[in-house]
């Protein structure tokens, strides 16, 4: 790797994949709502975002159907968030 590599360049060269935690949601959200998240992981929690008010609120009521597709995450807090 060269020193003025760019970022664009260093990135096209990595294998890089979605976890699985986060392919999961994003398709349970699509097709069960025919809409589409943004969902972030960090080491405590996993962040699923959205522009619609609605949408967040409906799935805080599907946190027990969300919890079953994460699987084994034990220490991970769903947090729901409003995009602006």
């Amino acid at each position: 790797m060269a020193m003025m590599d760019s970022l664009a360049s260093i990135l096209k060269q990595s294998d890089w994949q979605e976890p699985e935690v986060i392919a999961r949601i994003k398709a349970y959200v699509s097709e069960t709502f025919q809409a589409s998240v943004n969902v972030g992981i960090n080491r405590s929690s996993i962040i699923i975002s959205a522009p619609s008010a609605s949408l967040i609120n409906t799935l805080r009521l599907h946190t027990t159907e969300l919890k079953n597709i994460i699987g084994p995450e034990p220490n991970k807090r769903l947090i729901f968030r409003i995009d602006a």
